[in-house]
């Protein structure tokens, strides 16, 4: 038999359970805290999917309202060009029709004056064709006198029997109804001609109320034209705004989609990472399982320990029991 006290073992053995039970604890520790971080980690993962998943959602949407823009936009700028190249066109439009309109005032000014200087050279020819007829009438109311003398003169010659040659005062009658005759003519043509000189002035009256009218037309034309022409041109610069505003807003567009083909790349670069990251998880959760395994076993094993350190402290201690004579 040993000369060393088999109880001095048992102080051993319960400092070899404790450190034992430590462990355990630590053990336990460590399993929860890996435990927690799985968890977490797995919370995390979760946490990303649903971002990345609001995110793409939120970039489809966004892709689909900047395609809508994108063809509004083109929509809009067609229909500015167009009326960019409908306002220019007016706009040459009117310019022509006040030139025409300020070109028919020049011509029919000179018109109207051309008709009125007629007209007073035909109120003249009148002046000159009524006096002509005054003359005219004169020269027959003479010749008519001196007819009425010369027959006076045959008459008389005829009647008085002592005269046996009346010849010369029958040939005075001749020659005075021959005056007479030409007076009558030259009246009928004085006549002939104030009809013509009046129906002319007739003519060249008629002819400045045209003209003046004609004016009249050429001068509301050219004053709406005038008033106009700013109008179109204000219509060409607000068309010229407006298509460089859209041109504008055509480059924040183009910023606007780069940024989002950048964003698309970036989740496409998140879901690269998240899939990884999903590897990663499900070969943690692997990992996790296998150590839960062995903290298992080192638990039962422990467990297994601590009863046989009992079993081996309560048999030293039997040792001291006085009924068996230690």
């Amino acid at each position: 038999m040993s000369s060393v006290d088999p109880r001095r073992l048992i102080p051993a053995l319960e400092e070899y359970e404790r450190e034992l039970r430590a462990w355990m604890n630590v053990t336990s520790g460590v399993a929860d805290d890996v435990h927690f971080a799985h968890r977490h980690g797995a919370e995390a993962h979760q946490q990303g999917q649903h971002r990345l998943a609001v995110a793409a959602s939120r970039a489809d949407e966004d892709e689909l309202v900047l395609q809508q823009t994108a063809d509004e936009h083109r929509r809009e700028t067609g229909g500015a060009e167009q009326a960019l190249a409908s306002a220019t066109a007016a706009y040459h439009t009117i310019h022509l029709h006040a030139e025409v309109a300020r070109s028919a005032v020049r011509h029919w000014q000179l018109a109207v004056h051309d008709a009125q200087r007629a007209l007073e050279a035909a109120r003249v020819s009148l002046l000159l064709a009524r006096s002509h007829l005054a003359e005219a009438e004169g020269q027959l109311s003479d010749a008519r006198s001196e007819l009425g003398e010369a027959e006076a003169a045959l008459s008389h010659c005829q009647s008085d029997s002592q005269r046996q040659d009346c010849s010369g005062a029958a040939a005075n009658v001749q020659q005075a109804q021959h005056a007479v005759r030409e007076a009558v003519r030259l009246v009928a043509a004085a006549e002939d001609h104030v009809r013509r000189a009046a129906a002319a002035v007739l003519e060249a009256e008629v002819q400045v109320d045209r003209c003046s009218r004609a004016l009249h037309l050429a001068r509301e034309a050219d004053d709406l034209a005038q008033r106009t022409l700013p109008q179109a041109v204000e219509a060409v610069s607000q068309a010229e705004r407006a298509l460089d505003s859209l041109r504008e807003a055509g480059k924040h567009l183009a910023r606007a989609q780069e940024t989002a083909f950048q964003a698309q790349a970036e989740l496409e670069a998140g879901g690269f990472s998240l899939r990884h990251a999903n590897d990663h998880l499900a070969d943690a959760t692997l990992q996790r399982g296998v150590s839960e395994q062995h903290l298992e076993r080192a638990g039962s094993y422990s467990a297994q320990a601590q009863r046989e350190l009992q079993q081996r402290q309560d048999a030293l201690r039997d040792l001291n029991r006085p009924d068996l004579g230690l």
